[in-house]
Order: structure tokens, then sequence, then C-alpha cells
């Protein structure tokens, strides 16, 4: 689980992938203003939404599984479930609120930054389909930011939380 929670590991990973959606969507011959502004708005807000309406339990996914760890025994685990649970908190849905908030912040800097040296025209019209698969995009690079920060967030505040 460690690995999943480097900075040094994650950042760069989840970076990659924004760089490539980015250079994709200005690419893309179709982009408007509503994709290149909305899909990366939208798509770490619905990943933050995610987190906060279906808590993170990395005993639940999909890496738990192929490591052979059964949620019905890590759930008896006394430390499994403290972390279950300190994640389900209501604390850790607002991080992932606001995690998700600054993770779309940035990224729509970026892009409004580099919308200040774009030469040609960009059309106005929403395209839905566009801005639906590219926000999903997004959001798939976010989980790779916003579940590792809620891991780092529930590490730091473990000692708080009551035994």
């Amino acid at each position: 689980m460690k690995e999943s929670v480097d900075p040094k590991i994650m950042i760069p990973f989840s970076g990659s992938l924004y760089v490539v959606f980015l250079y994709t969507m200005f690419q893309y011959r179709y982009s408007t203003i509503w994709t290149f502004l909305g899909a990366p708005l939208i798509g770490p807000l619905a990943t933050a939404a995610f987190f906060a309406i279906h808590p993170l339990n990395p005993y639940k996914d999909f890496f738990a599984q192929l490591e052979g760890k059964q949620e019905a025994v890590t759930m008896r685990d006394a430390t499994a479930q403290r972390l279950v649970s300190l994640l389900a908190s209501r604390q850790a849905r607002i991080f992932a609120l606001k995690a998700g908030l600054l993770n779309s912040l940035v990224l729509v800097s970026v892009v409004a930054l580099v919308l200040l040296f774009f030469r040609k025209p960009i059309p106005q019209t929403l395209r839905g389909g566009d801005l639906i698969a590219f926000a999903f995009l997004f959001s798939m690079a976010s989980m790779g930011l916003q579940g590792p920060a809620l891991l780092r967030w529930a590490f730091r505040n473990w000692k708080g939380m009551a035994q």
C-alpha cells in the first residue's frame, strides 16, 4: 500500500496522464471552450463526489483482490476497521471534496493559461459527448491523485482518532 500513497510515484503518474489528456484535448479538432474548461473542472469534482459518496476502502478494491486480501478477513482486523472507519468519516469526505476542488482549480488554471496563447479561434458550441468523454478521462486521472491523498490524510490523522 505504501507505493500507492507515495507522492513521488503518484504525482508523476497522474501528472503524465493529465499531460496526455490535455495534449489530446488541444489536438482534438472538435474541441470547444466547453470541453477546454468544463472537462478539467468536472472530472476531478466527479472523483471527489465519488469518494464523498462512496468512501475509499483499500481492502475492497481491484488491487486488494489481486493480492488475495478478502474483505471479510481484513474487516475482522481492528486496524483495518479503524482505517476504513476513518476513511468513511465526515472529515475524510470534506477532505475529499477539498482535494477535488483544488485539483479542478489547478487543472482549469493550466488550461486557461494555455488558452491565453492559443492562436486559432475556439468554437463556443456545446458538444456534450466530447465534454463527458474528456471529463471521464480527467476523472480517472484524478483518482490516481485523490485516492492516495485520502490515504495520506488518514495516516496523518490516525493518532487523532479514538481507538
